[in-house]
């Protein structure tokens, strides 16, 4: 009886056991701090989201990179016209690298990263009106999307900006 009550617990701890791949997840965020997107640092143009337009109409967000934060702004050209949409910035903010908004007009937004990982940094505000989500998926040395997601008024939108370096 004793024999087999020993084998019963061993089965058991045994199958409780695991390595220690298996605990780990497939997905699992490499370490974010400023030096990870640094990579914005310069002016960043879309000239096809809006190109379709007469004038044509092209979006920029320029960065500047700072020790402790990268910071800009993000515009639309129309024609000879440049009109600012908004001021941003990525810090570290509570050990955790946070993208802040402040469009203009409006009162600053900041948005916590949630997700990265192969040049991807996924932020998120879900008290946001719109957007909650922000995408930034480095492509290639020269490239950048930027896609915004969530919901505004009841109905769920995704837009996706295709930005070259300058």
């Amino acid at each position: 009886m004793k024999f087999i009550l020993t084998t019963i617990v061993s089965i058991i701890l045994l199958s409780s056991c695991g390595s220690e791949n298996d605990a780990t997840d497939a997905t699992e965020n490499e370490v974010a701090n400023i030096e990870s997107v640094r990579f914005l640092e310069g002016t960043w143009v879309d000239r096809k989201t809006f190109g379709f337009k007469q004038p044509p109409n092209y979006i920029v967000e320029k960065w500047n990179s700072y020790p402790d934060s990268l910071s800009g702004a993000g515009y639309s050209v129309t024609g000879t016209d440049t009109v600012l949409m908004e001021y941003i910035s990525i810090q570290m903010i509570n050990d955790k690298l946070t993208y802040i908004a402040r469009p203009k007009g409006q009162s600053m937004v900041s948005f916590t990263l949630i997700e990265n990982g192969n040049g991807k940094f996924v932020f998120e505000n879900k008290a946001n009106d719109y957007p909650q989500k922000l995408t930034y998926q480095k492509m290639q040395n020269d490239s950048l999307s930027i896609t915004l997601d969530g919901v505004a008024n009841g109905i769920e939108r995704s837009i996706t900006f295709k930005y070259k370096s300058e």
